[in-house]
């Protein structure tokens, strides 16, 4: 076979691969379309848990953090959202009385609009899943000690697609430990001068306070967030005033641990319940009896 006989065989090989793939390229495309046939799914519902901690029910003195989880089946979670609400208000939702909680819980909710419920977005390049945050529960201010409020958190996640999870949630309740202000005068030996125009020598008194919070924070081990303080100036006043102001509007008082103001002749009662030993019919028989103590503060304290 010459040189050239076998020029050609390659040359009429080389066609007829170009031929094959040109052909199947054909016949691939033209059973191709720009759609997927078959059955849609629809969305599914994200899920969100409360995790163990806190547990249901408990109380707190302070505002808590709360932990959760959230998945969805065929999707991601694009943001968490929470709302509070007392024990009073959702209470107010379930008419007629007979409701169960479910039925209070599903009542009050219809009436709560998006604006009320607080976003946690979430961004999925970041690490942090979002799962945990600081929950404002409420305490009662005019007996913020003694009076825990019990109210609700409710929880709800939404997908990508805008679709939310059942909404969960959980009671707690939470009362508060006043904090405590420690004021410290500056510049005792410093002269003061009664400048009308600023830039003098001395034209104010300094001071310097300090806020603590032992109960909820400093005594456990915590770190308070940052304290609001106010105040106000009063005067000036001339020697006259001052001693009015001293004699009249300054007075001792007595606070007791939860937070009640007591001043001179005033009267705190305090009851507690001991069981006593009594014969009834000639058997000796254990009653509950409730033992209360009035203390009247008659003195400065």
């Amino acid at each position: 076979m010459n040189k050239n006989t076998m020029n050609k065989k390659k040359t009429l090989l080389i066609i007829l691969q170009s031929v094959f793939i040109f052909a199947t390229s054909i016949f691939l495309f033209s059973g191709c379309t720009d759609t997927i046939e078959g059955d849609v799914n629809a969305n599914m519902q994200p899920i969100v848990q409360f995790v163990n901690i806190p547990p249901e029910g408990q109380q707190f003195s302070r505002n808590p953090e709360i932990y959760w989880i959230g998945t969805d089946p065929d999707g991601l979670i694009d943001y968490y959202r929470y709302h509070i609400a007392l024990e009073s208000d959702v209470a107010v939702a379930a008419l007629p009385t007979d409701l169960t909680v479910a039925d209070s819980v599903t009542s009050y909710l219809q009436s709560v609009s998006d604006s009320d419920w607080v976003q946690i977005d979430i961004s999925q390049t970041l690490s942090d899943p979002h799962t945990t945050n600081i929950i404002p529960l409420t305490a009662d201010t005019t007996d913020p000690v003694s009076n825990p409020l019990g109210q609700y958190v409710f929880l709800q996640a939404f997908d990508t697609e805008n679709l939310g999870s059942v909404i969960k949630w959980r009671n707690f309740s939470r009362n508060d430990n006043p904090p405590e202000t420690q004021i410290f005068n500056i510049g005792n030996d410093t002269p003061f001068v009664n400048s009308v125009f600023e830039g003098g020598v001395v034209t104010g008194v300094r001071f310097k306070w300090k806020g603590f919070d032992r109960k909820d924070y400093d005594d456990i081990g915590l770190t308070p967030p940052p304290f609001d303080f106010e105040w106000r100036l009063f005067g000036p006043f001339v020697k006259d005033t001052i001693d009015y102001v001293n004699n009249n509007l300054i007075e001792d008082v007595f606070v007791t641990v939860d937070a009640k103001v007591l001043r001179v002749d005033d009267s705190l009662e305090s009851c507690k319940t001991i069981q006593v030993d009594t014969v009834i019919n000639g058997d000796t028989t254990t009653i509950p009896v409730e033992v209360c103590t009035t203390i009247v503060y008659d003195q400065v304290f």
